[in-house]
């Protein structure tokens, strides 16, 4: 990442804005397009792009991206969180608090994955609840890529004002390659 100034961040309501319009996107997404998001991680590796930074959220693959405040670590992983809840709603229809309230609390397939990501976590029966959610609705197909795909694009809008003109087209290229432009 280059050293240059960072640019002004928007105003904190246009951020409160850019979020809840990003995950409103998120939570009108059809199972076609969470899993034409998946295949545009797939043919963006595939032609060449770094696949580390393609399958992997941004706080794991950009080691040498802008050093995070505790506070800014605390927003991306509750936008993480957020973007689970949002795509559990959308592709499976069913809200994820109302089966987490009714959910026993043994960990499930998506826990580990939530581990990678978030080595740092507490677990949260909401999240797995929701991220089982995802798994059936879009099953036999792996959302792996297409949940990170979501979660680097919703960083870049997040961090637009703290990383590197040459690293939000990286974060947002399969969320372009499969939808077009940022919905903010």
């Amino acid at each position: 990442m280059s050293e240059s100034t960072p640019r002004p961040g928007p105003a904190p309501e246009r951020r409160i804005w850019e979020r809840e319009r990003f995950l409103a996107r998120v939570r009108s997404m059809s199972r076609a397009e969470v899993i034409a998001l998946g295949d545009a991680v797939g043919s963006l590796v595939a032609e060449g792009g770094d696949r580390n930074r393609l399958t992997r959220g941004f706080a794991l693959a950009w080691f040498t991206g802008p050093r995070l405040s505790d506070q800014e670590t605390r927003v991306l992983d509750q936008l993480f969180i957020d973007i689970i809840l949002a795509m559990a709603v959308a592709v499976s229809g069913v809200d994820p608090h109302v089966v987490a309230g009714s959910a026993d609390r043994t960990r499930g397939a998506g826990a580990s994955f939530l581990d990678v990501l978030f080595p740092r976590r507490q677990s949260n029966g909401l999240t797995e609840v929701s991220l089982r959610l995802i798994d059936s609705a879009l099953a036999p197909v792996d959302p792996q890529h297409a949940i990170v795909a979501t979660y680097n694009a919703g960083c870049a809008i997040a961090l637009r004002d703290r990383i590197a003109p040459d690293v939000e087209p990286v974060l947002t290229a399969a969320w372009r390659r499969a939808f077009g432009e940022l919905p903010v």
